[in-house]
């Protein structure tokens, strides 16, 4: 029997190749019951993911070495922002290398 999303924890964060490893369908990627959430990274439709698990996602996983900065970081202290300017808003998750080179903002889809 293969993997279905229905299967999956809601307060996980999957790595594609981690569920394709496991048996899920790559149609399911592309149907209503999965999210994407960061490149490679996916959830169960319903899921409430929040910005501080992409985050340690992000720095552990996806950008080892960077750092939450701008508007994420400000977001992650409690500061008040507008909403379009938060991950719930649909903004980036923004993240800085130790370089000034390799800053980057990763969009996640909300």
């Amino acid at each position: 029997m293969s993997l279905r999303p229905k299967d999956l924890r809601l307060d996980t964060v999957y790595r594609r190749e981690e569920l394709l490893a496991q048996g899920m369908h790559r149609r399911h990627f592309a149907s209503a019951a999965m999210r994407r959430v960061l490149p490679g990274w996916w959830v169960r439709a319903e899921a409430d993911v929040s910005l501080r698990q992409l985050a340690a996602i992000v720095q552990s996983r996806l950008r080892p070495g960077t750092v939450i900065s701008h508007e994420s970081a400000a977001e992650l202290f409690g500061f008040p922002l507008p909403r379009q300017l938060t991950y719930a808003g649909g903004a980036p998750i923004h993240c800085r290398g130790l370089s000034r080179d390799i800053g980057i903002s990763l969009w996640a889809d909300v």
